[in-house]
């Protein structure tokens, strides 16, 4: 099952993050997450996964020592949790690095309400890749001799808000 996208920007208001909870937690019970992964050059391994973007990835919960089993869960990527998330897995089949790289763990309840949280599995998800010269731009018709280089790209939110920014500055101090 597929499950929306977390916001880019958690809403605290919405959502606490893990780190505020206090719930009862299970001493003799242990949690992993076990990836599968999708995409020319997916990796997995028992702490994460490397995900080429538009690549996809299916996070499963496993606990052992809870009697009974856990009846829900409640995935969260970097400690906040995932709308809906509410399955022993978290499937994401168009993987992008902005709404889907991050740590995640997972809360799983038994009836009884012992909660056991597994520890962090981290998703990186590379930055999609075009050109079929593999980021040689020398023209050269040589191959990958030159150094080429790679960049490009689209900026950050973070480089375009101190952009404006600065030239909202500008703007104000001009008028003076």
């Amino acid at each position: 099952m597929t499950y929306p996208r977390p916001p880019a920007t958690p809403s605290l208001s919405a959502q606490l993050p893990r780190t505020a909870r206090s719930p009862a937690s299970v001493t003799n019970a242990t949690a992993a997450i076990t990836a599968t992964v999708t995409g020319a050059g997916a990796t997995a391994t028992t702490t994460g996964a490397k995900i080429p973007a538009g690549g996809g990835f299916t996070l499963t919960a496993k606990a052992t020592g809870f009697t009974p089993a856990a009846s829900s869960y409640q995935w969260y990527l970097v400690n906040f949790a995932i709308p809906g998330a509410t399955a022993s897995t978290y499937t994401v089949a168009d993987a992008t690095a902005a709404a889907d790289a991050g740590a995640y763990a997972v809360d799983m309840k038994t009836p009884a309400g012992e909660i056991v949280t597994s520890a962090a599995f981290t998703v990186t998800v590379s930055a999609s890749t075009s050109g079929t010269n593999g980021g040689n731009n020398s023209g050269s018709g040589s191959g990958n001799s030159g150094g080429g280089g790679g960049g490009g790209g689209a900026p950050s939110l973070l480089y375009l808000a101190a952009a404006t920014t600065l030239l909202i500055l500008l703007l104000c101090a001009k008028r003076r």
